[in-house]
């Protein structure tokens, strides 16, 4: 009888144990790192220092690893961090075989991490095998099979090369230290044989540096402050770091800026420096460390990672060509560029809208203080001051610990929430328009205790702007409620009928209901049918049971903030926050406009251009022990509007232990300190106005003028460093400053402010200064601000851009070319699109995520805006994919199945060591016509060399767009969370999902409707470029923004 399956091998402990005690470590195979003693038959060849290559003849296996030919390898670098040149054998260890040598590495040499350990050796001048073998594995030592001499590089986990001398020094040493580590029956060979690593460690001596940026890209410093150097033991220079990156110490030296630099250098240190594998970056000079006892190597190797702050979080802001970043357009002056702030305190990633409130919780507790002075600020869209917020961030403000309970029971088979659920109409006496709403109970104790239960109406709606031939099935808002045990549950839903004025009420209504379990179980229920009761009902706020406090209408804030005057909002119907006045003068030129859309009252609402928005929330607040003081500045930003949409927190799992509302993904970031002024001083010029214009609001200028508007206090913890970017289009933010001359160093505050008064026409304010110099470069950034705009990210960006070399991550709420072919030439016409593609095609390692809603964030009402956008995000997706579909990946967030989910943030991480956060979105708009502010960062804290907290963020962000829980402990963590952890793993691990369809957790990125019945709105109106209004020419392009605007708020129209 034939054998259908053949008998299998059971691993037991006692069997694992015999193995290992006959055959030792080669019973673990190919995981444990087998080091040979030789590498060639022969003598090596040349070593050529500078590139960090060996030729060898007949080359053996270093190690028991892998082979596999590459015709195009991308992955592994030269030293200027660039691939190599195909076609090269790639001999690599064993995922497995390369952690525990580099546990081996640290057990001999030392913690922390600061060696590069090698996990591959490629081999160059090859000739590629017809037909391709597929890969497979060598003992060490064994022959790789390699005609004639071949030039060979050792790489790291991250593909940087590595010393070979220094490799064959350690791995003779740690042979002799582990005899084990070399296999038993491998091929005979000593370490002292001409091909040996004893005779190949013997070819150079000393310590070896290699210099690297950021993104491991040799570093080549922008300015002479940015060079590193190499340093006596007296801080002398001995010579510089050429730009090769690849320096040799000599015993007692060491690599830093000398003691003459710091002095000549005074405030300007832009560069930090430490090493690339793990450590922090700062100002000390390095050295190699001293070896343990017992341990020598002749030769050694070392990476080390600098940074130029100001080049990496600005870009190049000069107006020349610097190590092939082009210039930027020279509207701002120098002495008025964003400064990078290092360190900032309290530093914090805030990956969801709970945490972004939570951590406006914390930071205002207590404030404002009963004695000395205080200040704060709030600039948002939209402002609900009764909002109530978690207390901190964190876990703590996350279901199930958020909202707390006293209920924790779980979903059981009696779980049922249609059982005797019933539904009546609201009260119309509840308020306007109240009479359309629906009031639905479920019975008592039908659903677990503490539970939290959300409804969702099921509608199939005719949205035009998404498609314009057939209904769409929506599943709407619908509402929410906390569980508690032998209470009914009451679940209000505001016009779930969408009805119309006049129109009939039906009698039956259709939802889904989901159930949550503070366990951890979630079930659906799907299709509920209810008959709607015709005696109404009052509804009582359920509010309260969803916990926290409101942070803008308690403790003292609120009168604070009525005290100084500074709210500020923005409505615009474009972006669904209609306006709530009709323009006055519509005539005139771009100033006349912008003013128009001016309201100077409290909730401020400033000077804007037609269909332009603010779309920044930030929340900044000072106070110091002592009045007339230096403030003590705390700041939270983020994308997300101040009202409901805020309190989310996994909205694929229905938002749990939050009010119903929008489906949103809000991040943002929370700092005091320095960069906290620095946000603090754009919240003011979105609050008030430059002077004051009537009422009692005082202006900005008048505001800031006191000593607790003077430079706070320096900052010495954390170890991030970031910037402050602001965007906006000329004209905007005080129009009546648009002809005023160019600001210059000399300028006075007397002279400024009188011109100011000049331009709008009314005396000017008597100030009693007591920080001129702060004063004026206030009022001439304002200048610049209105002369000729604000395009900081876009600076930034595409510094990131062209320098990335691994991973560019974006997620907002758009993605599209931020200039056009056909654009009017000019300095500021940076696509960001096409840069991207120009890096993907100069560095095949180069892979993009890009995470966008299925819906823009334009209001879908506006359905020519909507078809717009759809477009243009097609084209800039297809623009990169049809460079490399195999590096473009474009997706899609999860939400709750049938609803789209927002994105309110923008954040762009490129190769987990620069971070972008803020609202200045990726299209022609977001970089150069709306309002906005953005923190560029990075963390100097290094771990397998990437910044600790950047790399932690994106992990993050990506597990909340995936599904994927936060484990919070490493045995919790998932397979597709340890995926996530580094750029390439998070790369495909998104590829392979969308190859899937998305299981659940992602989608594809929509390419829009096919249908013809609505026109996209034109380019210049939908996606308008801010410097049009500086065009005499372009005039007739402000009066159709004009037009646009004028729309009835919220009308299907184009």
């Amino acid at each position: 009888m034939a054998v259908i399956m053949p008998p299998q091998t059971v691993l037991t402990p006692a069997g694992a144990a015999n193995d290992l005690q006959s055959n030792g470590l080669d019973a673990l195979g190919l995981t444990v790192p087998n080091l040979s003693p030789v590498w060639s038959s022969s003598a090596p060849g040349e070593y050529v220092q500078a590139q960090l290559s060996l030729e060898l003849t007949d080359v053996r296996a270093p190690f028991r690893g892998i082979r596999e030919f590459v015709a195009t390898p991308a992955y592994w670098s030269g030293v200027e961090g660039m691939p190599l040149a195909g076609p090269v054998a790639v001999f690599r260890l064993h995922p497995e075989a390369a952690r525990r040598l580099e546990t081996l590495v640290l057990a001999r040499y030392g913690t922390p991490l600061i060696r590069p350990v090698p996990v591959a050796m490629v081999l160059r001048g090859i000739t590629l095998p017809d037909p391709l073998p597929v890969p497979e594995w060598f003992f060490a030592g064994d022959p790789l099979d390699t005609a004639g001499e071949v030039v060979s590089t050792f790489h790291d986990a991250r593909g940087l090369p590595v010393d070979p001398i220094a490799v064959a020094d350690m791995f003779r040493d740690l042979l002799a230290w582990l005899p084990a580590l070399r296999f038993n029956s491998g091929p005979a060979g000593n370490v002292g044989d001409a091909g040996g690593v004893g005779s190949i460690a013997g070819l150079a001596a000393g310590n070896l540096c290699h210099v690297i940026d950021p993104h491991g890209n040799g570093y080549v410093p922008a300015r002479g402050q940015a060079r590193l150097k190499v340093l006596d033991g007296s801080n002398n220079q001995v010579s510089e770091v050429t730009d090769s990156g690849i320096v040799a110490l000599a015993a007692g030296q060491s690599l830093g800026r000398s003691a003459a630099d710091n002095s000549a250098d005074g405030d300007v240190r832009p560069v930090r420096w430490g090493w690339a594998q793990n450590g922090t970056l700062a100002r000390a000079a390095i050295a190699p460390p001293a070896l343990p006892s017992g341990v020598r190597l002749t030769r050694q190797f070392f990476r080390v990672l600098a940074v130029d702050l100001g080049w990496h979080l600005l870009g190049n802001r000069s107006t020349e060509t610097v190590a092939g970043i082009p210039g930027d357009d020279d509207a701002t002056p120098d002495f008025l560029l964003p400064q990078v702030r290092d360190p900032v305190p309290n530093f914090a990633y805030l990956t969801n809208g709970n945490d972004v409130l939570g951590a406006a919780a914390a930071m205002t507790a207590g404030f404002p203080p009963a004695d000395g002075s205080s200040f704060a600020i709030v600039v948002s869209p939209v402002i609900d001051a009764n909002l109530p917020a978690p207390p901190a961030p964190g876990p703590t403000s996350h279901w199930p610990a958020f909202p707390a309970s006293g209920g924790n029971a779980p979903i059981t088979a009696a779980t049922d929430p249609a059982r005797n659920i019933s539904a009546v109409w609201r009260n119309q006496a509840d308020g306007m328009n109240a009479g359309r709403d629906v009031i639905v109970t479920i019975a008592a104790n039908s659903v677990p205790d503490g539970a939290h239960v959300r409804l969702f109406p099921r509608r199939f709606v005719e949205i035009a702007a998404i498609t314009g031939d057939a209904p769409s099935f929506v599943r709407g808002d619908g509402g929410s409620a906390i569980a508690v045990s032998n209470n009914p549950t009451p679940i209000l839903l505001v016009d779930p009928f969408l009805l119309s004025a006049g129109e009939s009420r039906p009698t039956v209504i259709s939802f889904d209901i989901v159930v949550t379990a503070r366990t951890g179980q979630r079930r659906l229920f799907s299709e509920i049918r209810v008959r709607v009761d015709d005696v109404p009902a009052s509804w009582n706020d359920n509010t309260a049971s969803f916990g926290g406090a409101p942070i803008l209408s308690g403790n003292g804030l609120q009168g604070l903030l009525d005290d100084l005057h500074t709210r500020g909002i923005c409505t615009s119907p474009l972006f669904g926050v209609p306006r709530t006045f009709t323009p006055g003068q519509q005539s005139g030129g771009a100033a006349d406009l912008a003013r128009s859309f001016a309201r100077e009252g409290q909730p401020r609402q400033g000077p804007r251009l037609p269909t332009q928005m603010r779309l920044e929330t930030l929340l900044a607040i000072g106070s110091a022990a002592a009045a007339d003081t230096a403030l003590n500045w705390g700041a939270v930003l983020t994308g997300a509007r101040w009202s409901p949409e805020m309190r989310s927190f996994r909205p694929d799992l229905g938002n749990p232990g939050n009010p119903a509302g929008l489906d949103a993904h809000a991040s943002g970031i929370r700092a005091d300190g320095w960069l906290a002024y620095d946000l603090a001083l754009h919240a003011v010029k979105r609050a008030q106005p430059i002077l004051p214009l009537g009422g009692d609001v005082p202006g900005w200028l008048l505001s800031t003028s006191g000593n607790n508007w003077n430079a706070p206090p320096a900052d010495t913890t954390g170890t991030v460093a970031a910037a402050a970017l602001e965007t906006i289009s000329p004209v905007s933010d005080t129009p009546e400053l648009t002809v005023v001359t160019r600001p210059q160093p000399g300028d006075t505050v007397d002279d400024l402010v009188n011109t100011v008064a000049t331009r709008f026409g009314v005396p000017a304010p008597d100030l009693d200064v007591v920080n001129a110099e702060n004063l004026v470069k206030r009022v001439q950034k304002e200048i610049v601000a209105a002369r000729s705009g604000l395009r900081d990210a876009l600076w930034s960006l595409r510094r990131a851009f062209l320098e990335a070399r691994e991973l560019i991550y974006i997620e907002g709420p758009a993605f599209a070319r931020t200039a056009r072919p056909g654009d009017a030439p000019g300095d500021w016409q940076v696509d960001l699109v096409e840069v991207i593609r120009q890096r993907l095609v100069a560095n095949k390692r180069l892979k993009v995520l890009i995470c966008v809603p299925s819906w823009p964030d334009f209001d879908l009402g506006r359905a020519p805006w909507v078809r717009a956008a759809l477009k243009h995000r097609k084209k800039a997706i297809e623009q990169l994919t049809t460079t490399d579909h195999d590096r473009v990946a474009a997706f899609h967030p999860i939400g709750f199945p049938g609803r789209p989910a927002a994105i309110r943030t923008t954040t762009v991480i490129v190769d987990d060591v620069y971070a972008f956060t803020g609202t200045s979105h990726i299209r022609r708009r977001g970089m150069t016509f709306d309002g906005s502010v953005d923190v560029a960062s990075i963390d100097r804290a290094i771990a397998d060399g990437y910044s600790v907290a950047i790399r932690q963020f994106r992990q993050q962000l990506m597990a909340h767009k995936l599904g994927v829980d936060i484990p919070g402990s490493p045995s919790a963590a998932t397979p597709l969370w340890i995926r996530l952890g580094s750029p390439d793993s998070a790369f495909d691990a998104v590829s392979d999902l969308l190859q899937q369809g998305g299981l659940g957790r992602c989608a594809p990125v929509w390419a829009g409707p096919t249908d013809t019945s609505i026109l996209p709105q034109s380019d210049d109106v939908a996606d308008p470029d801010g410097m049009v209004v500086t065009d005499p020419a372009s005039v007739h392009i402000l009066m159709d923004l004009l037009a646009a605007e004028l729309l009835s708020d919220g009308a299907d129209n184009g």
